[in-house]
């Protein structure tokens, strides 16, 4: 994006050099950019992985330009002298590392933290992993699904699913999107301490710790005993399709119990207290169910919008966007990456004095080479 009525993105000025792949990383990488750091993307010989990645439309990967819009791509072969010679060179003029090897790669290539360290003490490294540089999951291969089923995750879907012999099929990349967010909130604090400090650090950002911080209550749960079962959210079924609903305060219950006609579920003591509500939340939704099973979704949640209850139907990602909401509010930008006109996913932040949002370029395989490592502009 580039509003000419709006200061910079506040990480103007920020050089980071981007070694990351795939998903964990590659975001966190994006969202530096959107806040306007010169991300330096150093792809293998021949481009990373997911250049190759579906979609693809006229050979361009738009899950590639999804995740890298705004960097200046280049490759380098980290194992050749010549390769290394130019990292060491890009880093005396850098601030931010960002990488997500397996713990221990970039040592013992020569590029570790120490090595860069030594040449330029200011830079803040940052690298992001399955299960971090130490302990006995150090060494393990770990992509999202991974972690997912390692950290306890599936596991924990799977039981409240309640609707299935085995964990359930998914293509979350959650921890992933977690791992690229805390990594930027990590780089963007290390930056604003190393202006008091004069010194740069050493960050390490797991994707199990990430995905930990999601079950917060589950930990808890797992260290007590107790025989209140969890509260465990569930969709209602409408005429033509699915309700959320979450009644979670006294008000929005009163809410619901205007917008349904069930007045009595306000005085029910099942029901008309948080605690109470939460014993017996499955009972309460069955009986939303037997009320919203004659309106379609959008008359159940127009219904219950307009009476203050927290409600929404469900929608496909096809309706997401076509949202003329999203439109307007920035949530969807249109970029071009030489395939044509489409629409990106926004960063969630919105800056009212800065320009902050997803540069409208993707760069081709080494399509800024020769000026970045000749120094231009």
């Amino acid at each position: 994006m580039s509003d000419p009525t709006k200061r910079p993105g506040p990480l103007d000025g920020v050089r980071v050099l981007d070694f990351s792949m795939f998903l964990a990383g590659p975001y966190a990488g994006r969202l530096l950019a959107d806040h306007g750091a010169e991300v330096i993307k150093i792809e293998p010989p021949g481009g990373e992985t997911i250049r190759s990645a579906h979609p693809v439309v006229d050979g361009k990967s738009r899950y590639f330009a999804q995740l890298n819009a705004g960097k200046k791509c280049i490759t380098l072969d980290l194992k050749s002298e010549e390769g290394k010679a130019a990292v060491r060179k890009l880093i005396v003029d850098s601030d931010v590392v960002l990488e997500n090897f397996r713990p221990g790669v970039l040592d013992r290539l020569g590029l570790g933290y120490e090595v860069l360290n030594e040449i330029n003490p200011r830079i803040v490294y940052c690298a992001i992993s399955g299960y971090g540089p130490v302990g006995p999951n150090s060494s393990r291969p770990a992509f999202a699904p991974i972690v997912h089923a390692h950290a306890g995750y599936d596991m924990t879907v799977f039981e409240y699913a309640n609707v299935s012999d085995r964990p359930i099929n998914n293509r979350s990349t959650a921890g992933d999107i977690l791992a690229s967010a805390h990594a930027f909130g990590a780089i963007s604090a290390a930056l604003y301490g190393r202006e008091k400090s004069g010194q740069g650090e050493r960050i390490d950002v797991t994707l199990e710790g990430g995905m930990h911080n999601l079950l917060y209550y589950e930990v808890q749960q797992a260290q007590v005993q107790s025989d209140i079962p969890p509260l465990v959210y569930s969709p209602v079924r409408a005429k033509d399709g699915f309700l959320m609903v979450v009644p979670v305060s006294d008000p929005n219950l009163r809410s619901m119990a205007k917008a349904t006609g069930r007045e009595d579920w306000a005085e029910d003591p099942r029901y008309n207290t948080v605690g109470e509500r939460w014993k017996h939340w499955n009972d309460l939704m069955s009986e939303l169910e037997e009320w919203a099973i004659g309106h379609t979704a959008e008359e159940a949640e127009r219904m219950l919008l307009e009476a203050g209850c927290p409600a929404t139907r469900y929608q496909s990602v096809a309706e997401v966007v076509k949202d003329k909401g999203l439109k307007e509010t920035g949530g969807l930008v249109q970029i071009n990456d030489g395939s044509g006109d489409f629409l990106i996913v926004n960063n969630p932040m919105r800056y009212r004095n800065a320009d902050v949002g997803p540069k409208l370029f993707v760069d081709g395989i080494d399509q800024r080479k020769a000026e970045i490592l000749s120094g231009g502009d």
